[in-house]
């Protein structure tokens, strides 16, 4: 695979991602805050369904005792 083609996938990827994180939020009423770090080019991309839940109301959250926190990664799929 070219290195144009890889890209050209890496951002339809992307744009997938993100309109399925907006479909989430819009459908299911979640809030939701996306990260993609693109080694590569040095590019971080982010999507947040809100302004009031960006990364420090998500780390609140996250320490918050009464919140379940639930944390996945690739091998928790394969």
């Amino acid at each position: 695979m070219s290195k144009q083609h890889a890209q050209v996938s890496l951002n339809k990827r992307n744009r997938g991602f993100i309109r399925k994180s907006i479909e989430l939020s819009d459908i299911c009423k979640q809030e939701v805050l996306v990260n993609f770090f693109d080694r590569s080019s040095g590019t971080l991309v982010t999507y947040q369904s809100h302004d009031h839940m960006g990364y420090k109301a998500f780390e609140r959250l996250r320490k918050d005792s009464k919140v379940k926190v639930e944390k996945y990664q690739s091998d928790d799929y394969q």
